[in-house]
């Protein structure tokens, strides 16, 4: 394309023009490329710095895309395309929501804010992979209304998985929840690894088991004793488990939710401490491990309106605590799983996706309220509160809270 009449797309795009928009977003990265180097060139008022946001937005399907520079493909078939032509591999996301919203589930903006946003992450993000996203189902938006004009929004429950596939569609490895900045791109950087080596493997299924299981042996001695603690899927063993339960599973979005569900299910509810969480206890104290890059810094303040005073640096510190714990939860219990799976099973990325929500996550299809509905509390209020429109799917929880199982996502694998 012409620089003026790319010009001309830039400028129409940053008026909302959809047919701009399109274009831009058919172009892909250069044209986000593009946005930000003509919006270096500008002196934009506030007004005109929300219309780019806007803009850079949709080009990128990314909320917050003007601080990571990241274009997302939202079709697997173009970015499976995308990834043959370039010779990379394709790291998808899996979350609640969308990505391009402000209220995706937590983990997923925790990615935007904290992960996507490092200079360094975002740099290597583009350079090494062709970046997919695709929502799992919509994410749960809790809104309390104070009567006074003041109203809170949340959202609750839902996590979020990272896959490295390589351009031939097979899936490699997945990434659960959240983890450190320095910890991801090393995962990152690992994952190009691992891709790279399988474009050259002869054997591809079998080097890519042994991959897993020397991967699974590193985890486990690491963890201590060679098992990686208690499970998550061994919360639910015979009964439906309950958002309280899922919770947990992610630490540094729990510190926003369980407060309210504490609340929202009238008392709360007493979970024991597994083997790897008090382990967290004696390793949290590393202020470096989960450092942020001011980048990042800069983006967290924008979305703050106390980023300057004691309370901030209070959430800091405790954010940058259970960013640690996110970690080593995700990689000495949850991926561990994964290995588990991948060293044994060739899964299609479908299958091993809804094996992942149902039993490392605790999310399951099956439960369409998420265990949000606690039918075992009486409320007082006509039809428990609970309304839903035609096009709502079935609601087939009936099933499972009478005590019989949901069929395990892994028997389909």
């Amino acid at each position: 394309m012409k620089t003026i009449t790319l010009t001309l797309v830039l400028l129409a795009a940053t008026q909302n023009d959809p047919g701009a928009i399109a274009e831009l977003r058919a172009i892909g990265q250069p044209a986000v490329d593009a946005l930000l180097q003509w919006r270096a060139s500008q002196k934009l008022d506030d007004a005109g710095e929300q219309r780019f946001e806007s803009a850079i937005d949709s080009v990128c399907k990314q909320r917050d895309c003007a601080w990571s520079g990241l274009y997302w493909y939202t079709d697997f078939d173009a970015a499976k395309a995308a990834a043959q032509s370039q010779h990379k591999p394709i790291l998808t996301l899996r979350l609640l929501g969308n990505l391009d919203e402000e209220l995706s589930c937590a983990n997923s903006r925790f990615f935007r804010t904290l992960l996507y946003s490092n200079t360094e992450i975002s740099a290597y993000l583009r350079a090494n992979f062709i970046l997919h996203w695709k929502s799992v189902r919509p994410v749960p938006v809790m809104k309390i209304d104070f009567g006074d004009g003041r109203v809170m929004t949340r959202t609750l429950t839902g996590n979020s998985i990272h896959y490295v596939v390589s351009p031939d569609g097979t899936v490699l490895d997945g990434l659960p929840g959240l983890y450190a900045p320095k910890a991801f791109l090393a995962q990152l950087q690992e994952m190009r690894r691992l891709a790279d080596g399988y474009a050259s493997w002869r054997d591809k299924r079998g080097s890519l088991a042994a991959y897993h299981s020397a991967r699974l042996t590193s985890a486990r001695r690491i963890a201590g004793d060679g098992k990686t603690g208690a499970r998550a899927s061994e919360v639910r063993v015979s009964q439906p488990s309950s958002a309280w339960d899922a919770a947990p599973i992610a630490v540094s979005k729990s510190g926003t939710e369980i407060p309210m569900l504490d609340r929202a299910w009238f008392g709360k509810r007493q979970r024991p401490l597994s083997n790897l969480e008090v382990t967290w206890k004696t390793m949290v104290a590393d202020d470096d491990f989960a450092a942020l890059d001011e980048h990042s810094l800069a983006l967290f303040r924008a979305k703050r309106t106390d980023a300057r005073n004691d309370t901030f640096k209070a959430m800091l510190k405790s954010l940058k605590k259970s960013l640690t714990a996110d970690t080593l939860h995700n990689e000495y219990d949850l991926h561990t799983r994964i290995h588990e799976w991948l060293r044994s099973d060739a899964a299609d990325l479908e299958s091993l996706n809804r094996g992942v929500y149902e039993e490392l996550f605790l999310t399951p299809d099956s439960d369409r309220w998420l265990g949000l509905y606690p039918r075992d509390a009486y409320l007082a209020i006509d039809g428990d509160g609970i309304t839903t429109s035609s096009a709502a799917p079935a609601d087939t929880s009936a099933r499972r809270l009478s005590g019989v199982p949901a069929q395990s996502a892994r028997s389909h694998r």
